[in-house]
Parts: C-alpha cells; structure tokens; sequence
C-alpha cells in the first residue's frame, strides 16, 4: 500500500487586496470604540471577525456622522480643540500599530 499524497500548494499572492492604511487604522480604533486601536483577535465568543469587522464599519459611520454633526452645530472652535485632544489621545496607539504591523512601501528593505 503506497501513501503517496500531493503536497497542497499554498498562493503565492493573497486573494483579496488589503483596505487602504488609512481606513484600517480608523477600523482598528472603531473596533477599540476610537479610544485606542483595537485588532481583531481570533478569540472566541460570540463575536467573530467578521461581525467584529461588520460593528466596526457601522461604528465608523457613526463616528462620522458624530464629527459632521458637531461642526455643523457647535463653535468651529470647540470641534478643533475636541479633535485635538482626541487626535493626541489616539496617536501612541496608531504610532505603536504602524510599528507593530511594519508598513513597509514595496521595494524597501525591512530594518
């Protein structure tokens, strides 16, 4: 008797194409409710990724309408200083995400 099986071949190239920088930052902080970056970890529960990555993008609408909202109804003043003080809360977590995930442009070495 021969147990002769075919190795799987794995993609050389991923099927779907990752979300802009950007936009996964912004889904990164929605899913930690825009206090800090939040990853979507695989422990179990009754949220999976998916659904996590789902309440995030429904979190991320509403957090624009949230800013839209506010500079339409409040001192331009007020809207500037709140987003500063969120943005300097928010910018270790983003700087520690950048370092963690090594954004690195195609072409460029990794140090």
């Amino acid at each position: 008797m021969s147990w002769d099986f075919e190795r799987p071949t794995l993609p050389t190239s991923p099927t779907t194409t990752p979300p802009p920088w950007p936009l996964f930052v912004m889904l990164l902080l929605a899913n930690g409710w825009f206090l800090r970056p939040q990853v979507f970890d695989h422990r179990g529960g009754e949220f999976t990724v998916p659904r996590r990555l789902r309440n995030a993008g429904i979190r991320l609408v509403f957090f624009a309408a949230f800013w839209i909202a506010a500079v339409w109804l409040l001192p331009i003043w007020v809207v500037a200083l709140g987003s500063t003080v969120w943005f300097v809360k928010v910018l270790p977590g983003i700087r520690a995400v950048h370092a963690g995930f090594q954004n690195i442009a195609p072409g460029d070495e990794p140090n």
